[in-house]
């Protein structure tokens, strides 16, 4: 199973469920793909860990981020399509988000979007009407 870490600026909103994607470097670890699970956390190899949830991959996208606009799956992106794009992946905007891709990863960025299912909360705890406990 593949595991994800988020820094804790993101951790809420992933645990939250705000949060239903993430933004990868293509590295040489292989990527979770569409169908399988996944493990989200925060704090990995610390005493902090924290288990934020455990999910289904609903699809994965190549994704390049430049300056003024992105493309998905070779499809560019512009104007609102670039703030929902980075309200999706927690950020306020679009220009925060192009600042912190640039910051942490340099322009322009490659990677894989990953897309995942709701994290379901408590299902152990859910209990079919007139069931028994």
């Amino acid at each position: 199973m593949v595991a994800y870490n988020f820094k804790p600026q993101f951790a809420d909103a992933v645990a939250n469920g705000t949060k239903l994607q993430t933004i990868r470097p293509i590295g040489k670890k292989r990527h979770v793909r569409a169908g399988e699970p996944i493990q989200l956390y925060t704090g990995m190899r610390t005493k902090a860990c924290r288990k934020l949830g455990e999910t289904r991959c609903l699809v994965t996208k190549h994704i390049t981020l430049g300056t003024h606009e992105a493309w998905i799956n070779g499809v560019r992106l512009s104007g609102t399509s670039l703030t929902l794009l980075a309200r999706q992946d927690g950020f306020r905007g679009w220009t925060e988000m192009r600042d912190w891709f640039a910051e942490t990863h340099g322009m322009p960025f490659q990677g894989i979007l990953i897309c995942w299912e709701h994290i379901p909360k408590n299902e152990h705890l859910t209990m079919p009407e007139g069931g028994e406990a």
